[in-house]
């Protein structure tokens, strides 16, 4: 079912879907690496044979760490883009229900 501009609900409905599963799937991949960056971080302080201050001052300088938590900076910076997107696409869907809510209305009142 199409409205006067050509958009077909079933079509939107799947393209919000799959926006949602792209967005969780991001989601996941940044816990993921937050995870290991994580991990990275407990290992350095670990392998270290200075006081745990130190330890884990040295771990945050560390360029394994570094680009561990860069990874997962960038893929929490993409699940956010994609959350967004996915909320761009329910309010223009909660509009597009107003406009034709409203058209209905204006209708029966003519």
């Amino acid at each position: 079912m199409a409205d006067d501009r050509g958009i077909n609900h079933s079509d939107f409905v799947e393209r919000f879907r799959l926006k949602g599963v792209e967005q969780a799937e991001a989601e996941g991949e940044a816990d993921t690496l937050e995870h290991i960056a994580k991990r990275i971080f407990a290992e350095i302080v670990n392998q270290s044979e200075t006081s745990v201050a130190k330890a884990e001052s040295l771990a945050r300088t560390h360029e394994r760490y570094d680009a561990a938590r860069i990874k997962a900076i960038k893929a929490h910076t993409r699940a956010s883009v994609l959350k967004a997107e996915l909320e761009a696409m329910r309010i223009g869907f909660e509009a597009w229900r107003t406009r034709n809510a409203n058209r209905r209305a204006e209708t029966k009142i003519q």
